[in-house]
C-alpha cells in the first residue's frame, strides 16, 4: 500500500491521503461532478480536500456567501465549500444546486460534519456526486503504521498494536499522539490521558 507523503519536517505539513479516497478523488475529477465528505469534526476532511486540491485552480466560497447571495462567479476548476451544515436556508441550497447545474465545467468539493442532505441526492442518483464518509476515513493498521512511518516516528509492532487499539483509527487521535511523541513523550497510558 502507498500512502500519499507531503510537507517538510514539521508534523503539521505531513498529510496523509488514503489510496481509497485519493482513487475516488481521481473518478471525481474524471467523470464527478461533486465530491462530497461527510465526517465529525476531527476527521481530517479539510486537510484532505487541501491535499487533493494542491496545485490546481480552486475557488473557496464559504456557505454564508449563498444566504448573502453573494456567490462569486465561477469559470473553471475545482469549487471548494467547507462546513456545509451551515448552510440552512432553502435558497441557498437552490442557489447551490443552480450552481452546480450551471457550471459543468466546475468540480464541486463540499464538507460537512452531517450526511448528505436531501437537496444533493438527485445528484447522487445521476451518478455525478462521490461521496466519502467518516467510516471511509478511519485508518486500518497498515495506514496507521504508513502515518505514523511518514510523521518519522518508528513503532515496534507492539507499540503499533498498543496504538491502533488506542486511537480506533480516528486521524486527529494519530495526530495528537504522534505531536507527542514527536516532542519527545514516550506512548503509553499517560499520553492517552493528557
Amino acid at each position: 500500500m502507498k500512502m500519499r507523503k507531503k510537507g517538510g519536517k514539521n508534523l503539521q505539513n505531513r498529510v496523509t491521503v488514503k489510496p481509497k479516497i485519493a482513487e475516488k478523488f481521481r473518478a471525481f475529477e474524471k467523470e464527478g461532478r461533486v465530491m462530497f465528505f461527510s465526517a465529525p469534526c476531527g476527521f481530517g476532511k479539510t486537510t484532505v480536500a487541501h491535499e487533493l486540491l494542491k496545485g490546481k485552480a480552486v475557488l473557496e466560497i464559504t456557505p454564508k456567501a449563498f444566504e448573502m447571495q453573494e456567490v462569486p462567479p465561477v469559470r473553471k476548476g475545482f469549487v471548494l465549500i467547507d462546513d456545509l451544515q451551515m448552510l440552512h436556508d432553502e435558497a441557498a441550497h437552490a442557489r447551490l444546486v443552480a450552481l452546480i447545474r450551471e457550471n459543468p465545467q466546475c468540480r464541486f468539493v463540499l464538507l460537512s460534519r452531517t450526511k448528505l442532505p436531501g437537496w444533493l441526492i438527485p445528484f447522487q442518483i445521476s451518478g455525478l456526486l462521490i461521496s466519502v464518509k467518516a467510516d471511509e476515513m478511519f485508518f486500518d493498521r497498515s495506514e496507521t503504521a504508513a502515518f505514523f512511518e511518514t510523521a518519522g516516528i518508528s513503532l515496534s509492532e507492539e507499540k503499533l498494536s498498543d496504538i491502533f487499539r488506542d486511537g480506533k483509527g480516528y486521524p486527529l487521535v494519530y495526530t495528537l499522539f504522534a505531536r507527542h511523541m514527536k516532542d519527545g513523550a514516550e506512548y503509553n497510558k499517560k499520553l492517552i490521558e493528557e
